[in-house]
């Protein structure tokens, strides 16, 4: 039986160079790929603005929240504001009536208003 030789410091270090030159060789082919897939898709910038025009439009909607408290508050100046139409409408109401007009006072008889005085 035929003993191998002992593996020196130069096996060790054509060995790693070996590897480090495959792992370069397959980092290349890696970005050529990735390249290639990017190309395909459109590129990295229309994709992401795309996704960011999406996101902003969405963000920029009014959500379900925001929208119900719109309403309350509109609802809250309608309400509000038609208090003030009825409040007005009272016064005015009152006003008219008050403006309305009375029969005259009855007249004192110049017999009476002679002999007595002024009767009122």
């Amino acid at each position: 039986m035929a003993r191998e030789p002992e593996p020196t410091d130069e096996d060790f270090e054509d060995d790693e160079t070996s590897r480090i030159h495959t792992i370069d060789m397959i980092a290349e082919k890696i970005e050529r790929l990735e390249d290639i897939v990017t190309n395909a898709l459109g590129g990295h910038g229309q994709a992401h603005a795309t996704a960011q025009k999406v996101t902003q439009k969405r963000l920029d909607e009014p959500g379900e929240i925001t929208a119900e408290v719109q309403r309350e508050l509109a609802r809250r100046d309608a309400a509000s504001k038609q208090e003030e139409r009825d409040a007005r409408l009272g016064k005015l109401e009152e006003s008219v009536t008050a403006l309305a007009e009375k029969p005259p006072a009855p007249t004192v008889r110049k017999v009476t208003r002679i002999m007595w005085g002024d009767a009122s």
